[in-house]
């Protein structure tokens, strides 16, 4: 350009006019526009994916540390030398331990997802283990000596110990 220095040059021409625009810029000029810009998306960039990170792990340890939390209770649940059954208000029966499988003869698949009246515990003992569930809500805790069916139609005697938390009563049998 006229003044020395290396420029970028734009033509564009108006046939309607019977003209040509041209524009110039220095490159130095453009350079440090450029430059600018590019330093600005980086550093926003920056902030975005450190906000985001942030962001996630908030939001993600709580998620993790539950999800530990229940594989350490299954650990516990399987591995305990008593058997547990632990049923759900809504959801029926959500879990029973291979001790639990072990004693009474009873696979997890046939009695997971169902209710305890459906599972097939004679009528007396379904009785007393209601009776139990309400005891346990209103003092906090139920033990009976039980003679408990197994999946082949014989007992076994146990103490079963129902416990009550936050309205919700779970218990364990001992034989």
């Amino acid at each position: 350009d006229l003044e020395g220095s290396r420029s970028l040059f734009a033509y564009e021409a108006i046939s309607e006019l019977r003209m040509a625009v041209v524009a110039s810029a220095p490159l130095p000029d453009l350079r440090g526009t450029f430059i600018r810009t590019a330093l600005f998306s980086a550093a926003l960039t920056m902030g975005l994916v450190l906000a985001g990170l942030g962001l996630f792990v908030r939001l993600g340890a709580p998620l993790v540390e539950r999800a530990e939390e229940g594989a350490f209770l299954d650990s516990v649940l399987e591995h305990a030398p008593q058997s547990w059954l632990v049923e759900d208000p809504v959801r029926g029966v959500v879990r029973v331990n291979r001790t639990f499988e072990e004693t009474f003869r009873i696979p997890a698949r046939a009695i997971e997802g169902k209710r305890r009246g459906d599972l097939q515990v004679g009528g007396e003992l379904l009785i007393v283990l209601e009776d139990m569930e309400r005891e346990a809500r209103s003092a906090g805790r139920a033990v009976r000596e039980l003679d408990f069916p197994t999946g082949d139609g014989s007992t076994i005697p146990v103490v079963a110990t129902v416990g009550a938390a936050g309205g919700l009563a779970a218990g364990s049998l001992f034989w």
